[in-house]
């Protein structure tokens, strides 16, 4: 698991670097399909981590164990959690994947998406990779001598 878990958190930072590239590039829609996927992805990653560590991938219900094993501020982090959660949900809408990925009314994406979108879209996807990273590096550190057994 711990070794999915690694991989899974690549697969978003890679993504993240790629959305950031397009973006640089003015490839609007394509910022926007590498931002959904890393947002994707790093959330898998602390649901992964989650139900490897504490049997449960429903990040809400595992929270305070999450905020527990992070030593941080407890409202601090329950903002992260929560806005991961909501960044979560609007760029993972069925519509708004459907509509990056075919476009609507006879318009291809690129048509549609302006540089705004993707801005937001890349810069979303970027506090959720930092948050999922943190919360996967300090939890595999606090738990360590487990994942080495397990591993």
């Amino acid at each position: 698991m711990k070794r999915e878990i690694e991989i899974k958190i690549r697969e978003a930072y890679q993504t993240l670097f790629e959305a950031w590239e397009a973006l640089r590039k003015h490839q609007n829609d394509e910022a926007i399909r590498k931002a959904i996927k890393c947002i994707k992805a790093s959330m898998e990653t602390v649901r992964k981590t989650s139900k490897y560590l504490f049997n449960n991938e429903d990040i809400i219900k595992t929270s305070d164990k999450i905020i527990e094993k992070m030593n941080g501020i407890i409202r601090l982090e329950r903002r992260r959690i929560a806005r991961a959660l909501l960044i979560e949900r609007i760029w993972l809408n069925p519509y708004l994947i459907r509509l990056v990925e075919k476009g609507t009314l006879d318009l291809k994406p690129k048509n549609i998406l302006k540089e705004e979108e993707a801005r937001i879209a890349v810069d979303h996807a970027s506090e959720v990779y930092y948050w999922a990273d943190s919360v996967v590096f300090k939890l595999i550190k606090s738990n360590k001598i487990q994942l080495n057994n397990r591993s």
